[in-house]
């Protein structure tokens, strides 16, 4: 039994994609993987199997104060997944919830953050969540969690800030950095630290070809013929555009001030500030 590498992230910056090019990287894959396969690389925290270990009852019937109780427990069971380190993907904030930490530094061995710019990531929620802009650059603002369901625990999100900040305020030699950004415009230069955080072969080669099969047309590619082979119809797609910068042709003026108005110290301290604020 080893200890949990969070994969941490708010949602909408691309947890799913360095998932991907993590399996690439680890398995020194010949082709995208497909969801099933990355899911099972790397588990999802909130995911109920994880919290009814030792109560079967369906997790929508659970109090938020009975699953923040349970969370350690069931970071304890993300551990017993496998011998060695396990992934583990999150988009909690690094707070305490109900009473009990989001994140159970007992069983933790390490962790990767991933941010990415607000303006861009209200763009992708409105999107995602069929939330109009204004609705998008509310919830961003907002300390917001989720509702559990009978397949995930709640999480509590926080705001855009509050997430940032909790995961990043205090730097120590078991958390890596990453931003969006870098990722998509030097992706070379910004996975190649990632896999030497991690211990891996970081010679140019296999991470070329991890980038490759981690490119959003790739797995878009995957993630359509799996859509097909389950369902009659087409889910919204995880991997829809991975562009940035989509904030100057989708938000007008004002929405970009609200965003940088309440987002400011943290959009400073990731270089996301637009340059004429």
């Amino acid at each position: 039994m080893g200890k949990i590498i969070w994969l941490a992230s708010y949602p909408k910056s691309g947890n799913v994609w360095l998932q991907s090019f993590m399996y690439n990287l680890f398995c020194d894959s010949r082709q995208a993987p497909d969801p099933e396969t990355v899911s099972g690389f790397c588990t999802p925290e909130s995911a109920a199997v994880h919290f009814m270990t030792l109560d079967s009852r369906p997790l929508s019937a659970w109090s938020r104060k009975e699953i923040a109780a349970r969370r350690a427990e069931a970071h304890k069971a993300i551990t017993e997944l496998r011998s060695d380190n396990v992934f583990a993907s999150t988009r909690a904030a690094l707070v305490v919830s109900g009473g009990a930490p989001t994140i159970t530094m007992e069983h933790t061995a390490a962790a990767i953050y991933l941010t990415r710019n607000p303006l861009d990531v209200a763009v992708s929620l409105a999107a995602a969540e069929n939330l109009s802009i204004d609705e998008a650059i509310l919830r961003l603002g907002t300390e917001y969690e989720t509702e559990s369901s009978d397949q995930f625990a709640y999480e509590y999100h926080g705001s855009w800030s509050t997430h940032v900040m909790s995961w990043t305020q205090q730097r120590h030699a078991g958390l890596h950095l990453l931003r969006y950004e870098d990722l998509l415009s030097v992706p070379e230069k910004a996975f190649a630290p990632l896999a030497t955080f991690l211990g891996l072969d970081s010679s140019p080669e296999r991470i070329a070809r991890a980038i490759r099969f981690a490119s959003f047309a790739e797995l878009a590619e995957q993630e359509l013929k799996s859509n097909h082979a389950a369902h009659s119809g087409r889910p919204k797609s995880l991997f829809r555009i991975g562009k940035s910068n989509q904030w100057r042709d989708a938000l007008n003026a004002d929405q970009v001030r609200r965003i940088v108005d309440r987002h400011a110290a943290q959009m400073e301290r990731s270089g996301y500030l637009p340059e004429d604020n």
